[in-house]
């Protein structure tokens, strides 16, 4: 199985780890920013 199948899947798991961490450790007025980082992973996934 080439990687390029399992790309979107990788995406949307990095994105989610990624966003948790940022809302996890980001100050509070900042944590709206793990909501774009959760978005531009579904859009990589997608495309």
């Amino acid at each position: 199985m080439p990687i390029g199948d399992l790309a979107p899947e990788i995406a949307i798991i990095v994105a989610a780890v990624l966003s948790l961490l940022f809302a996890a450790l980001a100050p509070r007025n900042l944590q709206a920013g793990s909501a774009i980082i959760a978005l531009v992973g579904i859009a990589v996934a997608l495309v």
